[in-house]
């Protein structure tokens, strides 16, 4: 669906469907793709200002592939949208927390299908949206940063009704806590049992990966920061930035200030646009002060 199925009234102050009010951030709803009668839609939250081109990240929200909401960066957001990025949470479609009556269980296939949808649709609308399409990052945490991760690195789960020849080209990926390898005695792998590889984006670096941020815990029981140093091997032998920071006793959803603190939650946002400004997305530096409490684990 193109966004100029929509009527905008007011770029320069924001999007003209239906402005709320979440915390202090006004934000738009848009429906990117219909399955079954079932709407799926993104929250857009626009910078002040008429600047055109701007820099752009995609939030995929954690919940374990069955739950959650596209609201999960909402604090974050208010940061971001102050230093002039568009900000983007979408929806995507839920898994069943039960496998079937044949004990089956449902794979994320669905999950990174819409996630695709989604940054498809907000490339083909960067102009309305006032994103550079060269400045597209995409973030998550948990199964958001799988899925963050999976739309970028692996090719192989398309919903055939979207724009195919709208490539998927990140200017960066930013992964919190992510899930990367869905193998046997790790997250995930009951879903997909023997074909673990066909959705572990461990398994799919290659010289076409983005630049990439790693932030995880020492203290995460789902993702082994063993498995987080490998990943950025592969990146390494390719020629590939990934940086890589493990935080000493932080847990799984560190980045939340109700689990991790607000010392984990502003490096979380220092280290995100200290990470984008590096790489040219955008311009001056953080406005986030580094915490200096924040301790950090060696590569084992």
């Amino acid at each position: 669906m193109n966004l100029n199925n929509h009527k905008i009234l007011a770029i320069g102050v924001g999007l003209s469907l239906g402005c709320c009010a979440h915390a202090s951030n006004p934000h738009d709803i848009f429906t990117f793709k219909e399955i079954n009668d079932h709407k799926l839609q993104v929250r857009v939250q626009l910078p002040d200002g008429n600047s055109r081109e701007q820099p752009c990240i995609i939030f995929y929200h954690a919940g374990g592939w069955t739950g959650g909401k596209p609201v999960k960066f909402d604090q974050q957001a208010s940061y971001f949208i102050e230093r002039g990025y568009v900000i983007i949470q979408p929806s995507y479609r839920l898994l069943s927390k039960n496998p079937d009556a044949n004990g089956q269980w449902e794979s994320p296939k669905v999950c990174i299908e819409d996630a695709r949808s989604a940054y498809r649709w907000v490339a083909e609308n960067a102009e309305n949206l006032r994103i550079d399409p060269k400045k597209i990052i995409v973030a998550g945490a948990s199964v958001g940063g799988h899925l963050a991760a999976a739309i970028s690195l692996i090719d192989d789960h398309n919903d055939q009704n979207d724009n195919l020849s709208i490539p998927i080209e990140p200017a960066a990926m930013i992964l919190i806590n992510p899930v990367i390898y869905l193998c046997p005695d790790n997250y995930g792998y009951k879903r997909v049992q023997s074909n673990y590889s066909l959705y572990s984006p461990y398994n799919h670096v290659s010289r076409k990966a983005p630049p990439t941020l790693i932030l995880s815990g020492s203290e995460d029981r789902h993702i082994p920061p063993k498995l987080l140093w490998e990943f950025g091997e592969d990146y390494t032998s390719y020629g590939v930035t990934c940086e890589i920071f493990i935080y000493e006793g932080m847990p799984h959803s560190f980045y939340a200030p109700a689990t991790g603190g607000k010392e984990a939650y502003d490096e979380v946002i220092y280290q995100i646009d200290r990470f984008s400004c590096s790489l040219g997305i955008i311009t001056g530096k953080p406005t986030m002060k580094q915490p200096q409490g924040m301790t950090l684990t060696t590569k084992q």
